[in-house]
């Protein structure tokens, strides 16, 4: 059974035990679709359908934003999505802005599936044909920025790691890293990722991505932190990042942020980061994203 059919078994049920924890506490976010957005859909071979919705503006820089859990992935208008493009506004700048889904809970894990490609691969192809098939272009040669944010953020870095050329800038939102296993004991989990409140959601992501990655050998060889630092090969001059994080994740994430940033350093990249206070989970400051992205 491929990792498809397993994930529409499963994930069904665990979908909707996220979304249930969801409501308790976390308020509306979703807002209505803007009414220029074009929506679409580019199909994948074994790993699903890259949805997409599209807000024109300049053609020759285009944005792409990846979502995190929790969110609509058939019209992806989030507070956090509408602020940051509202702040890129003000710039005086209007990329062009598509938001892009492969799902409601969906952890790339780069490992080859039966076709021969890994699902990172295949999402990458996926985008290149959404940006070809809809006018904008050959991606590589587009001036087009990769954004992420929180699940999403984990699998913009499992993209831009195997294919940094492709991209101009790249720029995360609270990304869902951890340098703690998903395989460990669930007390320990908790206590290495320092959770407290939110322990029933960050329980909620070490399901998935355990799920996901099937064991600890997959996540030792293909997670984000381990592939980053074991064989990512930057270019011969790096491009820019932007890591906007809170200083409390209260999902643990703050550990796996700050070992992205240091290995990032490392390579050569020039990263540059933003972290809000308090205890939240992307809590962002929109204002210093949205420069980050319209600087020349």
């Amino acid at each position: 059974m491929t990792m498809n059919l397993r994930a529409i078994l499963t994930l069904s049920l665990f979908s909707i035990s996220l979304q249930a924890h969801a409501q308790q506490d976390i308020p509306p976010f979703l807002e209505p679709l803007a009414e220029e957005a074009v929506c679409g859909a580019t199909e994948m071979e074994s790993t699903g359908t890259l949805r997409y919705c599209i807000q024109e503006g300049d053609r020759n820089h285009v944005i792409l934003m990846f979502h995190g859990v929790f969110n609509n992935e058939d019209a992806y208008q989030t507070t956090i999505y509408t602020n940051l493009r509202k702040n890129i506004l003000k710039t005086g700048k209007k990329p062009t802005m598509i938001t892009m889904s492969i799902g409601r809970v969906m952890f790339l894990n780069g490992l080859t599936g039966l076709n021969g490609k890994s699902d990172v691969q295949e999402v990458i192809g996926a985008i290149a044909t959404t940006l070809r098939k809809t006018g904008y272009g050959e991606l590589g040669r587009a001036n087009v920025d990769l954004v992420g944010e929180s699940m999403g953020g984990h699998n913009s870095i499992m993209m831009y790691l195997r294919a940094p050329n492709l991209f101009k800038k790249f720029a995360l939102m609270c990304p869902a890293l951890t340098t703690t296993s998903p395989f460990v004991p669930e007390v320990q989990w908790l206590k290495r990722m320092d959770v407290s409140a939110e322990w029933y959601r960050s329980l909620s992501f070490k399901k998935a991505m355990q799920f996901f990655f099937g064991s600890e050998q997959n996540w030792i060889q293909a997670s984000p932190i381990h592939f980053a630092a074991k064989w990512y090969l930057p270019l011969k001059n790096p491009g820019p990042i932007f890591v906007a994080q809170v200083e409390k994740d209260y999902f643990g994430f703050n550990s796996g942020d700050r070992a992205f940033v240091a290995l990032m350093k490392r390579k050569g990249h020039v990263v540059q980061e933003s972290i809000t206070t308090g205890a939240e989970h992307c809590f962002i400051d929109s204002e210093s994203f949205a420069r980050f992205l319209t600087a020349q």
